[in-house]
């Protein structure tokens, strides 16, 4: 009786470390640089030699099997692993996205712009430490094992210091472009990135990831969350799961309505637990449907996206020029020009 109970115990044990183990979290290192940029040199994802800076880094789906990532995975954070400090500022606003692509070579003509999967939030300042510094999802995004990826980082300053380090791959091959940035002096490095500089080499990535383990029955009550302020007409609006499943086998399917939380629905684009939705016109209701694969549904709570209303003023303006006496005169001094001559700051009528 004694060894039965003890092989039953020893049994129970064994299971649970088996189903802790399926659901553990692990780390996936893509690159193995040995060395880096120096503190005014980029590619540097924490950047602050110039107020601000964008990245985008290609990394092949070929890799992510290399370095161990299961097909199915759940990617919940991606880091990079910081070697000197050089005295560099608290990154503001710090954000990273992430994009699924079949291309080979998406960064060859530009910046890839459209079908956000992740994205960490938008009100993150992050101070960089020694090792490696992981930037978690808001939701984890599931990998095909097929997809390539296109993973984004930006922030902006309002003053410079230096960049943070980083170890990265020098030389890469088999596509054109690993890397695109642009870096300036302004706020707008995040919305408006006229000039980018791209080249082979690519900083190294720590892929943060659960295993996946199917699921079975219907997926848990969740809900869907979005952005917590109003925004701009044609702006994007980008979704994510209140709570992030653990298991896999879990297919997603979105839906949005005009009319009310309850719909009627339109189906949205996008399999997993985040999903970007671009041209949002006007204020939407969301809503997901989990599938587990063993058949069982569950509907995710609608979630309103605000799109702010247009306003359009058209004040009184009234300004003449038929009194201007003489050359070099302005009508006003609301008006300037450089080549005013010698005379008064303000020379007018």
């Amino acid at each position: 009786m004694k060894k039965n109970y003890q092989k039953l115990r020893a049994f129970i044990v064994a299971l649970c470390l088996f189903s802790i183990s399926l659901n553990a979290q692990l780390f996936s290192t893509v690159g193995a640089g040995t060395t880096g940029n120096a503190s005014t040199g980029y590619p540097s994802p924490y950047g602050n030699w110039y107020w601000g800076a964008k990245h985008q880094l290609f990394v092949t789906a070929a890799e992510l099997a290399a370095a161990g990532i299961a097909s199915g995975a759940q990617i919940k954070s991606i880091g990079f692993n910081i070697y000197n400090l050089n005295g560099a500022a608290a990154h503001q606003n710090w954000v990273m996205n992430v994009y699924t692509t079949s291309n080979t070579d998406p960064l060859v003509s530009g910046w890839i712009t459209g079908g956000v999967v992740a994205a960490t939030s938008t009100s993150a300042s992050v101070t960089g430490t020694i090792g490696w510094n992981q930037s978690t999802f808001t939701t984890p995004f599931i990998w095909n094992g097929t997809d390539n990826l296109v993973i984004e980082t930006c922030f902006n300053n309002s003053s410079f210091t230096y960049n943070y380090s980083t170890y990265w791959m020098n030389n890469l091959t088999g596509t054109t472009i690993k890397s695109r940035w642009r870096n300036a002096d302004n706020s707008t490095n995040c919305t408006d990135p006229p000039v980018s500089t791209s080249t082979n080499t690519r900083p190294d990535m720590r892929f943060e990831w659960i295993s996946p383990t199917p699921c079975n029955g219907a997926p848990p009550a969740n809900s869907v969350v979005g952005p917590t302020f109003a925004i701009c007409p044609n702006a994007s609006a980008y979704l994510s799961l209140a709570n992030g499943y653990t298991l896999g086998g879990i297919n997603y399917a979105w839906y949005s309505s005009t009319t009310s939380s309850v719909g009627p629905w339109t189906s949205v684009t996008g399999t997993n637990p985040g999903v970007s939705v671009p041209n949002q016109t006007a204020t939407s209701y969301f809503m997901a449907v989990a599938s587990c694969s063993s058949g069982g549904t569950t509907s995710l709570t609608a979630y309103q996206v605000t799109v702010q209303a247009v306003t359009t003023n058209t004040p009184p303006y009234f300004e003449g020029f038929e009194g201007i006496s003489a050359d070099m005169k302005l009508p006003n001094c609301s008006w300037s020009a450089s080549n005013l001559g010698a005379g008064q700051p303000c020379q007018t009528y």
